[in-house]
């Protein structure tokens, strides 16, 4: 009989999609083997072990890694969804963009290390990946969970989320920007007594129709002390957020003298992820604006 550790380590490997063969290769066990553990046909000499890989950390209250909680939370309020299937298992969802390199992996880490008993699977579909993972306790632990939209409805955090969040403040907000966010680079044109001068520096937006999930983007910005600000065209999630000044653009140094390497005159936005539109040598020189991408909705 193996030890518990190495039965973990392969159900972790397997739950990412690492292939039997390489699992078994990486382990040091037999491709039987693999399959037997995938299948929950492992015998243990007490349950323990079973009891402590199954149990729900609300439920049962199973040490959970909080950190990456915190990360799939964002994931699951911007771009994730909870479903219920048949024998009362619910299905997590969470929709990552294939223009993102290592969503989908990182979504995968996430929800094998908060439910390590689940299985995470992988839907391809136009322009994403559904990453999915079963289990009957995805409704306690997103207790967010409810009929429609969530910007139909009041989404708010509960009291052990909140500490989760205020303790994991980075992994909660890359996980809403990872899922409704988008990086660029914003250019700016200053006309000064010499000529021209061009500045860039990475903008990170953040777009969701629901106001309570705004605020909760808003606050965990202001832990951080990201400065931002809202659009004009999206409205004050909150009584008094109009007074808050920011930006949530980060000013990086000026870029003038690396420009004057690259071309005689920039072109267009650039987005963050690889295939991006790439300026455009000797084209005309745009305005400040930003160019729109699949995930800025």
């Amino acid at each position: 009989m193996y030890p518990q550790a190495t039965v973990n380590t392969a159900l972790r490997l397997s739950a990412i999609g690492i292939l039997d063969k390489e699992n078994a290769r990486i382990c040091g066990v037999s491709v039987a083997a693999i399959r037997h553990w995938r299948a929950g046909r492992r015998r243990v000499a007490s349950g323990i072990a079973t009891a402590k890989m199954t149990a729900c950390p609300r439920c049962h209250a199973r040490s959970m890694d909080e950190s990456a909680y915190a990360y799939l939370l964002g994931l699951y309020l911007g771009d994730g969804h909870i479903a219920r299937g048949r024998r009362d298992v619910y299905v997590l969802s969470i929709a990552c963009s294939d223009d993102w390199p290592g969503l989908k992996e990182s979504a995968q880490r996430a929800m094998s290390a908060v439910m390590p008993a689940s299985r995470v699977s992988c839907v391809q579909q136009p322009g994403c990946t559904m990453v999915k993972s079963y289990s009957k306790h995805w409704t306690c632990l997103f207790p967010q969970h409810g009929p429609g939209r969530k910007h139909h409805r009041k989404i708010e955090l509960k009291g052990w989320q909140d500490v989760i969040v205020r303790t994991f403040p980075g992994e909660f907000a890359r996980g809403l920007f990872h899922s409704d966010g988008w990086r660029g680079v914003n250019r700016v044109r200053r006309r000064l007594a010499d000529g021209d001068h061009w500045y860039e520096y990475p903008r990170y937006l953040f777009g969701n129709e629901s106001k309570d999930i705004l605020r909760l983007c808003g606050e965990v910005l202001d832990q951080l002390g990201v400065a931002r600000r809202f659009s004009r065209r999206t409205p004050y999630p909150w009584p008094g957020a109009g007074r808050w000044r920011g930006s949530t653009s980060s000013l990086a140094p000026s870029t003038e003298s690396a420009g004057r390497a690259k071309a005689s005159s920039p072109g267009r936005s650039a987005r963050a992820w690889p295939g991006a539109s790439r300026p455009r040598p000797g084209g005309p020189a745009p305005g400040p604006r930003r160019s729109r991408s699949p995930d800025d909705r």
